[in-house]
């Protein structure tokens, strides 16, 4: 998916205005949940998770907000992360990852693309969020404006590509044709300066092609 550059400044705006420090987008890649696009985040945190992404084949990935929504497809919310008792089923790094990075409370809602699941996007808080009605309103709203955003960065790039194989097929069939007009005129070349006579007929012995010296054996070159 190209324009990440969209999403990164769609990532500033909905940062600031939900008061969020840093955003995250995991994008499902087969059985895998990746991370895919960041902002706020150390480069150490999204170095860590590109060499080790989730996999939705393993059941402890239920333990993570992202995974649970990942698998299925419903927010989650974690007012403290220190507080979830489910923080302890974690890896030692993924735990130290999150110490360092110094967030309390994470947001995670499915971004949902062509009814198919493209990723989840995390928000991330320094302090402990509780999570009002009109809070999680907000927050679906805004995943869906990605979920957008998404859907459009998505189309431009398949009417690009689209676009790029018409055109690579237009070139091609011009290049054959170049290519069969310079064969034929090759053919007619070397057909009409052969010394013989000489006359073409087709699978229904019809006569398509005879060269000047036939036709004057023939006496038809002015016919």
């Amino acid at each position: 998916l190209k324009g990440e550059d969209v999403l990164k400044e769609l990532f500033d705006t909905l940062g600031k205005a939900l008061n969020s420090y840093a955003l995250a987008i995991w994008k499902t890649d087969g059985n895998f949940l990746r991370i895919f696009v960041v902002n706020g985040l150390s480069q150490d945190y999204y170095d860590y998770f590109i060499k080790n992404p989730f996999s939705l084949l393993d059941p402890t990935i239920s333990n993570t907000a992202v995974g649970r929504v990942a698998l299925t497809w419903k927010p989650a919310f974690i007012t403290d992360f220190w507080a979830d008792p489910k923080i302890k089923n974690l890896p030692r790094s993924i735990i130290e990852g999150v110490r360092k990075e110094s967030f309390n409370s994470v947001a995670s809602f499915p971004l949902i693309v062509e009814e198919k699941l493209f990723g989840v996007l995390n928000f991330y808080f320094l302090e402990k969020q509780e999570y009002s009605p009109s809070e999680k309103y907000i927050f679906q709203v805004a995943a869906n404006t990605m979920a957008i955003a998404i859907g459009n960065a998505q189309y431009r790039q398949e009417s690009k590509d689209a676009q790029v194989a018409l055109l690579n097929m237009l070139e091609d069939t011009e290049e054959a044709r170049v290519q069969a007009e310079e064969e034929r005129r090759k053919t007619e070349v070397i057909i009409n300066n052969f010394s013989d006579g000489l006359l073409f007929f087709n699978k229904e012995d019809k006569l398509f092609l005879i060269n000047p010296q036939a036709e004057i054996f023939f006496g038809i070159q002015d016919i």
